[in-house]
């Protein structure tokens, strides 16, 4: 995959009722109106699908990772491992700039 000064922001979400993780574009499109990659070099956000057949560059594989994530939950039927709870310590990190933002911590689990 060729590396790109990126960052790639994909929801997924867990249906209890199904019982199944699944690729939440929607809930994407409604935090990312903008788009859901951002480059770093320039700050600038766009959707991975650029239109007329392209795509950005490695959208395609990571595209292709995230079924296959969702398929590996799915068949491990894994419940979101992690609570709310477990981020009540944790605050947004006030930056000067926010295309400084390229790293979210995560709780240790």
């Amino acid at each position: 995959m060729k590396q790109q000064p990126t960052v790639h922001h994909y929801i997924l979400t867990y249906d209890a009722d199904n019982q199944l993780w699944y690729h939440d574009v929607e809930t994407e499109r409604e935090k990312f109106p903008d788009g859901a990659t951002m480059n770093l070099d320039t700050g600038e956000t766009y959707w991975g699908y650029l239109g007329d057949g392209e795509y950005a560059p490695n959208e395609s594989e990571l595209n292709e990772q995230i079924v296959r994530t969702v398929r590996q939950l799915n068949q491990n039927n894994l419940e979101v491992p992690f609570t709310v709870e477990d981020f009540e310590d944790y605050k947004i990190a006030e930056l000067e700039d926010e295309t400084d933002r390229t790293h979210i911590p995560y709780p240790p689990f």
